[in-house]
């Protein structure tokens, strides 16, 4: 568990240094899940999910639809609910590749 957490975090750096060249500011947050982790900005979040395979470590970015996140959370669903339904998690989260993340966030690679 603990080397799938410096993975994550070593990705995490890597998109910060991404967005301090860009002069954006980006911040990072832990989850309930370990293998998953927050990164945002004023503009938009985003998180990123590490999955261990065989022979390396695998991270998808997700964007985060933040108006249909408070929406939810304004109908009465708990985040706990929102991250363990897969109705709203389709509806929430979006699996994007690296660059789509960061326009998401407002940096320019």
């Amino acid at each position: 568990m603990k080397k799938i957490q410096e993975n994550l975090l070593e990705e995490i750096r890597k998109i910060e240094k991404v967005a301090e060249k860009n002069g954006t500011e980006l911040f990072h947050a832990s989850t309930k899940n370990p293998n998953a982790a927050l990164v945002y900005n004023d503009k938009a979040i985003a998180i990123l999910i590490i999955k261990e395979l065989p022979d390396h470590f695998l991270v998808t970015p997700y964007i985060v639809d933040v108006k249909k996140w408070d929406w939810a959370e304004s109908e009465g669903f708990s985040r706990d609910q929102i991250w363990e339904d897969e109705r709203l998690q389709n509806m929430i989260f979006f699996p994007a590749v690296r660059k789509e993340m960061y326009e998401h966030l407002g940096i320019s690679v």
